[in-house]
């Protein structure tokens, strides 16, 4: 008889010793709640999310909020709030201190306590710098002032300490993840809604902030129905709050949405990898959808959706972010690099830009031309010859006389057409690979392009595709035999 209650003996003493979730309070925004929920995401402590709404319009009373304060036995009623069997927390330092602590990403040695103490509270005071701009200077004159570099308490004096700080390092204590990296990461996604560009001049900076946004706990949570995209602040202030503000940061989107970019290709390079590496640099993300297209030359899966997107041009790549929806390859990148500031500061600049994306471009359709369709020894000795008007040396020999004299397309700054180029560079050396041999400052700029973080990163990502350049119909780049001319050991 005894038996029978053996398993009900069992699911009692498992639902008696089942730990709770803890429970976090905040208001519906991101405030000071996102950065503990990073931190809890990361170290995956179940939690349950109570989430206070502001109330209505205009008076924002917070009534929930209010039936509830002292009613949860907190020493100093606020919120955010962690509560945890009998751990009752408040302060959203104490809490992240407490988390960290917990699960030992707190520093493990005195040197790296002591930097997290102060990188904990100097990112503490760029986000306090920022509730000042967003909340109560708001207006051109503040903007100006806090990023100027005359100003105290300025963006750039900020994000120059924290380069230099980074520099070397992965995360801000060294190799592993501490909790105040969760609290600058939102410090940078602050910066780029009120000030998309800022980030720009800051190379530590922006490889961090892409480190801590590919994190696999943060894009899992960007999915959950527990991060709140928005808004950033609460009702009342300047900046952050109205949806017409998400506009700085996103000037496409209409709605209110997390769901990144589709680019849409065949999985090959061919034209799409350019506009890949432009995404990357900025650090945007995107979903790339591929459509297969093999050796059996059947393109049905294309075929089939092809009419049903609503582009204006049916074709690939494609470019949907939103109500904007773009094809045309240059078209994409032109959007991208305008929206980032990639497209040339000045008119000299712009220029440039113009010229050297369409120098690049009759580069790129004489190897396509080429490669899909005159793969012939007869036809590359021809390509190959010197002092003839579209030979592979007139190309090389233009751009490295204009690279001697700047270091991008467009000067000193990278800019779109920069990877239009290099991956054009890249389809001549898979053909001709010992072709850049005499050009030395066209070798520099290759490796230059080539070594930037956002390239390297690139290549080891699930995005990126080595090989084929072409499509299965070109009579070099899509069989694998054809990628050995580069790599014979491969």
């Amino acid at each position: 008889m005894l038996l029978r209650f053996i398993p009900l003996f069992a699911t009692l003493r498992r639902s008696f010793f089942t730990k709770m979730p803890s429970t976090f309070g905040y208001w519906k925004t991101r405030a000071y709640g996102v950065p503990i929920q990073y931190l809890l995401e990361y170290v995956g402590e179940p939690y349950e999310m109570k989430w206070y709404d502001f109330g209505s319009p205009p008076d924002y009373k917070g009534e929930d909020w209010y039936k509830e304060k002292f009613t949860l036995g907190l020493d100093f009623p606020n919120v955010p709030y962690y509560i945890e069997d009998g751990t009752k927390l408040t302060q959203s330092l104490a809490i992240m201190r407490y988390l960290g602590r917990k699960y030992n990403i707190a520093g493990k040695t005195e040197k790296e306590k002591q930097w997290i103490d102060m990188a904990e509270l100097q990112a503490l005071d760029l986000r306090l710098a920022f509730m000042n701009v967003f909340n109560q200077n708001w207006n051109e004159e503040g903007r100006k002032k806090f990023m100027s570099s005359d100003e105290r308490e300025n963006l750039p004096l900020f994000l120059k300490l924290f380069d230099d700080f980074l520099k070397g390092k992965k995360f801000l204590v060294g190799d592993e993840v501490t909790y105040p990296d969760f609290l600058l990461y939102e410090d940078l996604e602050w910066a780029l809604f009120g000030f998309p560009h800022s980030l720009h001049e800051y190379e530590n900076v922006k490889d961090y902030w892409h480190r801590m946004h590919n994190l696999p706990s943060m894009q899992a949570f960007r999915e959950s129905p527990k991060f709140v995209f928005w808004p950033l602040t609460g009702p009342g202030y300047g900046f952050g709050w109205e949806e017409k503000d998400l506009k700085l940061r996103f000037p496409d989107k209409t709605t209110i949405q997390t769901m990144p970019p589709i680019i849409g290709y065949w999985d090959i390079r061919a034209f799409v990898t350019p506009i890949q590496y432009l995404l990357e640099y900025v650090g945007e993300d995107y979903e790339m959808k591929w459509y297969h297209i093999g050796a059996d030359l059947n393109p049905s899966e294309w075929f089939g959706e092809k009419n049903k997107l609503g582009l204006d041009f049916p074709n690939l790549p494609y470019y949907l972010d939103g109500d904007l929806k773009l094809t045309q390859s240059l078209a994409i990148m032109r959007h991208i690099a305008r929206r980032n500031n990639l497209d040339g500061r000045t008119e000299q600049q712009k220029v440039l830009v113009d010229m050297t994306e369409m120098q690049a471009l009759d580069l790129r359709m004489a190897l396509v031309y080429l490669y899909y369709q005159k793969w012939t020894e007869k036809d590359r000795e021809h390509f190959l010859t010197p002092n003839h008007k579209g030979s592979l040396p007139s190309y090389l020999e233009t751009f490295n006389a204009y690279l001697q004299k700047q270091t991008y397309l467009a000067g000193d700054e990278v800019t779109f057409p920069d990877f239009l180029l290099y991956e054009t560079l890249e389809w001549v050396l898979f053909g001709f690979p010992a072709s850049l041999d005499p050009y030395q400052a066209l070798k520099d700029y290759h490796k230059k392009i080539n070594d930037l973080p956002s390239m390297q990163r690139f290549r080891q990502s699930k995005n990126y595709r080595s090989w084929p350049l072409t499509a299965p119909v070109a009579q070099f780049g899509f069989k694998e035999e054809d990628r050995k001319l580069r790599f014979p050991d491969a």
